[in-house]
């Protein structure tokens, strides 16, 4: 594993866990977990989707409580 992957997200002091929802009416939504919070916080789709594809944040299968 390199040091970029252990980087922190940029603008969060940590690097967050962000996972994509479908709404009942078929909008794409995407959530990160705040530790400070301690609670799930909607994310803007395009901030995510920028996100994933340059890797500076982990992709979750879903809620981090929710089996």
């Amino acid at each position: 594993m390199n040091d970029a992957a252990l980087a922190p997200t940029p603008g969060y002091s940590y690097r967050i866990a962000i996972w994509f929802q479908v709404t009942r009416r078929g909008e794409r939504t995407a959530w990160y977990w705040s530790y400070a919070a301690f609670r799930a916080i909607r994310l803007p789709l395009a901030d995510a989707e920028l996100m994933q594809a340059t890797d500076t944040a982990d992709v979750i299968d879903g809620h981090p409580f929710r089996p």
